[in-house]
């Protein structure tokens, strides 16, 4: 993903254009992440902290056991399925 960086005279100067395009392109990536891993990384990382080793690895387990039944993984391995 390219970085933009503009400054406040850039997007004054007419670099609001590509201010919302790369908005865009951003948003396209966020939402091109699986959610259901996206939110058990944010739980996880959350909890980091707060819980021992023992139980942020069960928890861990069982969030990755959930991606794995999801959607997201079933459209990927037809999709590699298809590739082979």
């Amino acid at each position: 993903m390219d970085v933009v960086v503009l400054s406040d005279t850039h997007v004054r100067s007419g670099g609001a254009t590509r201010l919302s395009d790369a908005a865009a392109g951003l948003v396209a990536h966020y939402l091109a992440v699986p959610q259901g891993a996206a939110r058990a990384t944010k739980e996880l990382v959350r909890s980091a902290f707060d819980a021992d080793f023992a139980t942020a690895h069960a928890r861990s387990r069982a969030l990755v056991a959930d991606c794995l039944a999801g959607p997201d993984v079933a459209a990927a391995r037809a999709a590699w399925a298809v590739r082979r």
